[in-house]
């Protein structure tokens, strides 16, 4: 997987990959890729609440989608708490 995400970066060019696994009403980073300079959150994303935090998700988690946004600052100012967890 770390191999996968690399790859990945190279193409995408991201500051942070992430793959968050859900375990009953909790998510957790399993696996992450940061850009030089940028701190992981490999230590903090663990047992989140799934209501709290991915709801708004839903819709790209059940299609299984890739969710992919080019400008976090883009999320500022409508998903404010999303912004504060993704940055």
């Amino acid at each position: 997987m770390s191999n996968a995400l690399v790859a990945l970066s190279e193409t995408v060019h991201p500051d942070h990959l992430y793959i968050l696994e859900t375990e009953l009403k909790t998510i957790s980073n399993t696996f992450e890729w940061c850009k030089e300079g940028i701190t992981s959150e490999m230590d903090t994303l663990h047992n989140l609440s799934y209501d709290e935090y991915m709801l708004g998700w839903e819709t790209f988690l059940e299609h299984d989608t890739m969710v992919f946004i080019p400008d976090i600052e883009m999320l500022k100012e409508d998903y404010p708490s999303d912004y504060q967890i993704l940055k």
